[in-house]
């Protein structure tokens, strides 16, 4: 049975090996792990690890390895580097 709270929008796109990419997926790309966000303002899907973003038009040269629901460790990476981010802007 699938959690509905897993569902997520496809991005449209591939990732390296033609796997499908989905919003929440995780990706490498040159050896920077990003997650599949959809950024409702633009109405696009982008690769976030906050500074760091990449445009959809990348996702072919990426890799998928997790995902946000199956990969919490892939996860706490991108939130913790997202949090150190924060708090040296706010020094």
């Amino acid at each position: 049975m699938i959690d509905p709270e897993t569902l997520s929008q496809y991005s449209n796109k591939n990732d390296i090996d033609d796997e499908k990419l989905f919003e929440g997926d995780i990706i490498k790309y040159e050896g920077i792990i990003y997650e599949i966000i959809f950024q409702e303002e633009e109405s696009r899907f982008i690769g976030l690890n906050h500074p760091r973003m990449i445009n959809a038009s990348l996702f072919c040269k990426s890799k998928k390895v997790g995902n946000r629901f199956d990969s919490p460790e892939l996860n706490k990476k991108i939130i913790k580097r997202r949090l150190k981010d924060e708090n040296s802007n706010n020094n």
